[in-house]
Parts: structure tokens; C-alpha cells; sequence
């Protein structure tokens, strides 16, 4: 690391030092335009086990998830927008970072775009690690996935069995029903045990032209 690039960084750190030490976790500083890393407080170390130098100078897309940073883009061009409009606010989002041993952490980013005399427009930010509790609501989705799923196969199978409640096991031969007590009655008598009903005889113009064709 040359000297310059050090020297660099004890001024940033030097000038947001007494920031970063009113807060838990990182604060940083990235380049409106190249989206890399102006400053990180050490603290990035306890969040995601790289160390300062390690993050400075490097392109934030290098941080984030795929899904994670194309949300913070957007955000961002979002606010960018705004920010040359005249409207100067915070913004806040959960995102998800690597870390240094590859897996990920959930944090918490709040940020604001800062310009300072003379100097190139600068995002300002800070990174709270909300890990734990993301996890948890992320179990509690799939969990909820997971039993809308089971009600889901619970509701098709109750259909199924009143399908097949509903199918009649009847003799291909003399037609007579088999009840659940493996009783076989005439199709007339199962019927009217059934319902409230009684049989007529009757015939049909069919059965007439084959039975009475006279």
C-alpha cells in the first residue's frame, strides 16, 4: 500500500472517526459515481471479517448479493434522481453482504447522499446488522409456506375422498349396491335408504320400441 493511499486513510479516518464511534457498526463513504469505497470504518471487520483495507477502493457490487445490490441500485438511482431535484433524505433498506468466509450476513443500510464544498458527490452510510431477526422472519415465511402448502393438500385430499365417497360400488351384474357394512342392496332399496324418496315404475320410449314394439 503506497504511502499516499495511507495517508489517505487516516484522514478519512481521522475526519469520520468521531462518527463512527457513536455507532455500533460500520459507517462508509462511496463515490456518487463509481459506487466504490471512499471510506469503512473498522467495525467492517466485526460485520463481514474483512479488514479496512481490504473494502476501501473496492466497487460496492463486490459486497452484495446479486439480488441485494440491483435492489440498492435501484434505491440508489432512485434517490440520485431525487437528490438533483432538491429533495435531500435518507434511505433505508435491508440488504444482504458476503462475507469474507462466504456467507452472508443480513444488515440494515441507511444512507444519503452528502456534498461537500469542492469535493464529488459522496453516499454516506451506515450498515446495522439485523442477521438474527431476518432469519427468524425468513423461518417464519417458509414455515408459513410450508403449512399453507400442507392446507393446500389437506383441502385436495378431502376432496378426493368425497370423490370416491360418492362413487357407488355397483355389480356389473344384477346391479345391486354394496352399503359400508358390505350389504348388498337392490339399487331401488339403497336409494330410498338414502334419500327421502320412492320409486315409480315406469318405461321409457327406448325400452318400449325393444319391450312392447307393438
Amino acid at each position: 500500500m503506497s504511502d499516499k493511499f495511507e495517508s489517505r486513510i487516516a484522514s478519512m479516518d481521522k475526519k469520520y472517526r468521531s462518527m463512527a464511534d457513536n455507532f455500533i457498526d460500520a459507517i462508509w463513504v462511496v463515490d456518487a459515481s463509481t459506487l466504490k469505497y471512499l471510506y469503512i470504518s473498522p467495525d467492517i471487520y466485526k460485520l463481514r471479517g474483512f479488514k479496512q483495507e481490504e473494502v476501501l477502493g473496492s466497487d460496492i457490487k463486490n459486497s452484495f448479493t446479486p439480488d441485494s445490490y440491483q435492489k440498492t441500485i435501484k434505491l440508489l438511482e432512485k434517490g440520485k434522481e431525487e437528490y438533483d431535484s432538491g429533495v435531500f433524505k435518507s434511505y433505508r433498506t435491508e440488504v444482504e453482504l458476503y462475507n469474507k468466509n462466504g456467507s452472508t450476513v443480513w444488515l440494515e443500510l441507511s444512507a444519503k447522499f452528502v456534498q461537500e464544498k469542492d469535493e464529488p458527490l459522496k453516499i454516506v452510510g451506515v450498515t446495522r446488522n439485523i442477521d438474527k431477526r431476518k432469519k427468524i422472519e425468513q423461518e417464519q415465511i417458509s414455515v408459513n409456506k410450508q403449512l399453507k402448502e400442507a392446507l393446500r393438500e389437506k383441502e385436495e385430499l378431502i376432496s378426493k375422498v368425497k370423490k370416491l365417497e360418492s362413487l357407488l360400488p355397483i355389480c356389473s351384474g344384477c346391479r345391486r349396491i354394496r352399503n359400508d357394512d358390505n350389504t348388498w342392496w337392490p339399487l331401488e332399496k339403497y336409494i330410498e335408504s338414502k334419500a327421502d324418496s320412492k320409486f315409480t315404475h315406469t318405461i321409457c320410449p327406448d325400452c318400449k320400441k325393444i319391450y312392447y314394439p307393438d
